[in-house]
């Protein structure tokens, strides 16, 4: 009797040894690793896809971000140059101006030299430095005060 429990014993075991490799050759067999990995590239790819598109969307929302920032830049340069211009012509302007008042100083000066009298603007210069009030002033040239006041504010 020991002998055919021994006999059924080993016959189990080789049956079961056969049904256990087959199990192991169906379960990791060439097709089904190959499904496995094919479900898993394909979550891969999925999820790939997901993450690509959310970035192309932030990439899409930046380049938009950045043709606002230009536009705004341009416009600002544009607002510069226009500035700039204008304030080249008047710097033009006013060096025009300060070439003309020279020219009219150097004409007063002709004047000056050929008829000998210092302007008014001079006589009120020269007795302002030596203390002279404005109503002592317009008495000394024989002028009136408004005159002196007028002067002096034109002089500044």
């Amino acid at each position: 009797m020991g002998y055919i429990l021994s006999f059924f014993l080993f016959v189990f075991w080789v049956v079961s040894l056969f049904a256990l490799r087959a199990y192991i050759k169906k379960r990791s067999g060439r097709e089904v690793l190959l499904a496995g990995l094919t479900d898993e590239v394909r979550g891969l790819e999925a999820e790939l896809n997901r993450i690509t598109e959310r970035d192309a969307s932030l990439v899409e929302e930046r380049v938009a971000a950045l043709r606002k920032l230009l536009e705004e830049a341009d416009e600002k340069t544009a607002l510069f140059k226009a500035v700039r211009d204008e304030m080249i012509n008047q710097q033009n302007a006013l060096k025009a101006e300060q070439a003309k008042t020279e020219q009219a100083k150097k004409e007063l000066e002709a004047l000056q030299k050929v008829y000998g009298e210092k302007p008014l603007s001079a006589k009120i210069d020269d007795l302002q430095k030596r203390g002279f009030g404005i109503d002592q002033i317009a008495r000394k040239l024989e002028k009136t005060v408004t005159e002196i006041e007028l002067s002096i504010a034109v002089r500044d």
